[in-house]
């Protein structure tokens, strides 16, 4: 079992130098002067290849002959296809957590045990820690998942992750421990979001992925700008699963740029978007500050406050001078 793009090895039945391999499903005929034949699967088409891997023996056959004996063991490659949306998942962390699960099968060996059709050896694979962790442990969610992948990788399918960020409705169930923790909050408006990371062939969802194995950046909404005459600030929560629900940190957990709240995670399920508006207070409309505050000039209040207040210090220095020099003279 290899992913499309990966390199396969093939080895003979012997420890004799291999003399090629056929692709007996593609009529696809390879060389070697190995013991080990390494065969790049960009171009092969997903699903099962038969190969005939073979020594010969040409010690004494005369030239243009065919060898006196030829050596053939045969075996099976199954090519599979992970793909995502690289505009969205860049490092490919949704296919990774899939190919990390599926290479500890193989280093295991239990990838032909994955591609059988007897249940009881994919229920073994579903109950593994690292299975549930991935697909879940709810109502046979793993084992769901595990057969619906094996089935894609025989029949030769393309898997696929896709994010989901779907804003939740009046029709939605929020966990009651996350809408008492906001509760305690002082808020203008919350937003509910439902972020999950779908596995899908031909269209349909065929399983969740519940945990990666790094985290991933995902566009969670717009960072709305409040009526005139407020600041706005914005608290995101998660909920996942049975745990209590969190207050992320921003400039870690998420964060805000260019107008866009993105959350950074590696575990997914539902997001809470918090905002509180808050009035600005005036600026008082009395002497030099209300000039100030009026001005048209273009210049901030702070730097026209400044300003004027140099000019009225001025003044008063030149006064104190002047005065100073008439008592002098008298």
């Amino acid at each position: 079992m290899v992913r499309k793009g990966e390199k396969v090895n093939l080895t003979g039945s012997s420890a004799w130098t291999l003399s090629g391999a056929t692709d007996t499903t593609t009529e696809t005929n390879y060389t070697s002067e190995s013991t080990e034949l390494e065969i790049d699967t960009t171009d092969f088409a997903v699903g099962e290849h038969e190969f005939e891997i073979f020594h010969d023996f040409n010690e004494f056959a005369r030239e243009g002959e065919s060898p006196v004996r030829r050596l053939v063991k045969r075996t099976n490659v199954v090519v599979y296809e992970l793909k995502t949306d690289e505009t969205v998942d860049p490092a490919g962390a949704t296919t990774g957590a899939i190919q990390d699960f599926l290479d500890t099968l193989s280093e295991e060996g239990l990838a032909e045990a994955l591609l059988e059709s007897r249940s009881f050896r994919l229920r073994q694979i579903a109950n593994r820690d690292d299975a549930q962790a991935l697909f879940g442990t709810n109502d046979n969610e793993a084992f769901n998942a595990i057969k619906a992948l094996r089935d894609a990788i025989n029949d030769g399918e393309t898997i696929e992750t896709v994010v989901s960020v779907r804003e939740l409705g009046e029709d939605d169930v929020v966990d009651e421990r996350l809408e008492n923790l906001i509760a305690l909050m002082t808020v203008t408006g919350v937003r509910y979001f439902d972020v999950s990371i779908l596995v899908k062939v031909n269209g349909e969802t065929i399983a969740y992925l519940h945990t990666l194995n790094e985290p991933l950046t995902v566009y969670l909404a717009d960072a709305e700008a409040p009526a005139p005459g407020y600041t706005r600030e914005y608290v995101v929560l998660t909920q996942h699963g049975d745990e209590d629900p969190v207050i992320l940190e921003e400039g870690t957990d998420f964060f805000i740029i260019g107008g866009k709240i993105y959350i950074v995670s590696s575990v997914f399920s539902t997001y809470s978007l918090v905002y509180n508006d808050t009035l600005i207070p005036e600026v008082p409309d009395t002497g030099v500050f209300a000039m100030a505050a009026n001005s048209e000039d273009g210049a901030t209040t702070s730097s026209i406050v400044t300003a004027m207040l140099v000019v009225t210090v001025s003044a008063i220095i030149a006064l104190v001078g002047a005065v100073k020099y008439c008592t002098r003279k008298h």
